[in-house]
This record gives C-alpha cells, structure tokens and sequence, in this order.
C-alpha cells in the first residue's frame, strides 16, 4: 500500500467474510538528526587496531565496534535490549563479541543485539566486524529501548563509511 494511502476498501458480492492482515517492514530512508536520551544513552563508534576512530576503511580490515549505554538519571533500568545495526557491506566477526558488561548477545548477520541492566556507570560492549564490499554505506544509528517501559529510551546518530578496494 503506498504511503499516502488513507483507506483501504474490501468488497464481496456474495457478502464472504475475509481476514486481511498490513505488514509494512523495513528500515527508514534517513536516521534521526540528533541522539535521544530519554533516561538512558547509546553511542556507536568504529574504531582502527590503534584505537583510533574510523570513516574510511579498506576491504577486508577488521573494523572494532563500540557501542557505549549507560542510565542518564540515577536510576537502574532493567530489560533493556541495545540494538546495533551493520551497515551493508560487513560482517561481524561471532568470536569476537565481549558482552561480559551485558546478560545476554544475540548476534545476527545484519546487527548485534544486547540485553541487560543499564545503571549510571557507562558500560561498553565490543566486537569485530570485516569489510567484505566496496562502497559508501549509510550506518543506522545505535538505539536501545526497555523492553517494559517504552518511556526509556535512546537512539544514535546515523552515520556514513567508505570501503574502498583492498590494499595492494
């Protein structure tokens, strides 16, 4: 159904009933403009071997991931799932996943996902991802949410990084 769609009409001549379900699915074209913070916060960064931040890389480096949450109150928030989605173009490296600050990682081919307790201490999760395409990607912003209480909340930035061909 396209987007400016306001009603959706069904008709029978010979008055059956029908079920009818509406799925939309997918990711927004631009990420939000600016980071939220709504009890809670989530920075993403990639970083190089030397620690230093990352917005070009060549195919086949290993880029290390980290995605920083903490409680902006002095509360601590449980249930929290942290959502980090990979750019097209990469891979994450499985073994390479620290959650020891998290109870639980799921991690997917397109995102990691963390679950936990969020307090007013940061806390940092850490993994690997390859480059594996050539091109300039759009990455979506980190968020986090509770899982109970969707008044807590945060999301990142969206982001733009460059893979270009191996080195020689």
């Amino acid at each position: 159904v396209a987007p400016n769609i306001k009603q959706v009409l069904f008709s029978s001549t010979n008055k059956t009933r029908y079920f009818y379900q509406i799925i939309q699915a997918g990711f927004d074209k631009k990420g939000p403009p600016a980071a939220a913070k709504q009890g809670i916060e989530v920075v993403r960064e990639y970083h190089d071997a030397d620690d230093q931040p990352l917005t070009t890389v060549h195919v086949g480096d290993d880029i290390i991931v980290h995605v920083r949450v903490r409680s902006t109150d002095t509360l601590y928030h449980d249930n929290i799932a942290i959502v980090d989605l990979l750019p097209g173009g990469f891979d994450i490296a499985r073994d390479s996943v620290n959650k020891s600050s998290m109870d639980y990682a799921d991690i997917r081919e397109d995102r990691a996902i963390f679950f936990g307790t969020i307090d007013p201490q940061m806390k940092e999760m850490i993994y690997k991802m390859k480059a594996t395409t050539v091109g300039h990607f759009s990455v979506p912003g980190a968020f986090a949410q509770s899982m109970y209480n969707p008044m807590i909340r945060a999301n990142g930035v969206a982001s733009e990084i460059t893979v270009e061909p191996q080195k020689q």
